[in-house]
């Protein structure tokens, strides 16, 4: 009889619940640092991947349609807004700058992740275009795709983006070549 009242007795004392929830709960103090900082470095690897992914559209967007591309973007904390332009090559030897479209309706206009930002750049404001893109870096591809605001023989150019996240590595450098080449570093 004694067996009988054994095998209905069958649980986890308050001691054992206990323990394991301790165990849980010092697991997750030690792993869940470690997500947050994983989930903040891919959101700026993400932006880099995309920012990069775009100047290679602009560079092929030039050479497969025989125009002049333009990428535009201000620098500075908080900045993270970039803009397309096509450049049609007019009778005078000038270039008519009209915004890239995204759609029949909308300017092709993309933004880095809300947390990171355009630092610095090596490109100057080279094109006169209309506001709110006057005086703001430029990236001009040409028709060949080489990267028309870069001296033939110049070195590579960059491109600063950053977060103020506390992340291992909160900085990175994109590099245009002269040819067009595109590199993050």
């Amino acid at each position: 009889m004694r067996q009988d009242s054994r095998k209905a007795q069958r649980g986890y004392t308050l001691v054992e619940a206990l323990i394991v929830m301790a165990i849980i709960g010092l697991i997750s103090l030690v792993a869940v640092p470690s997500f947050i900082t994983l989930y903040q470095s891919s959101k700026m690897r993400t932006s880099v991947r995309i920012f990069s992914s775009d100047l290679r559209w602009a560079r092929q967007r030039a050479v497969s349609r025989n125009i002049r591309t333009l990428i535009t973007f201000d620098t500075g904390a908080g900045k993270s807004v970039y803009r397309f332009y096509d450049g049609i090559r007019q009778a005078d030897g000038t270039y008519n700058w009209t915004p890239t479209l995204a759609s029949p309706t909308r300017a092709k206009e993309r933004s880095l992740d809300p947390v990171v930002y355009f630092l610095s750049t090596g490109f100057a404001d080279d094109v006169v275009l209309p506001a709110p893109d006057a005086s703001l870096p430029d990236i001009v591809y040409s028709e060949n795709g080489s990267v028309q605001n870069i001296p033939a023989l110049a070195a590579d150019q960059n491109i600063m983006l950053k977060t103020d996240l506390p992340i291992p590595k909160n900085q990175f450098e994109i590099d245009l070549a002269p040819a067009g080449q595109v590199r993050a570093k």
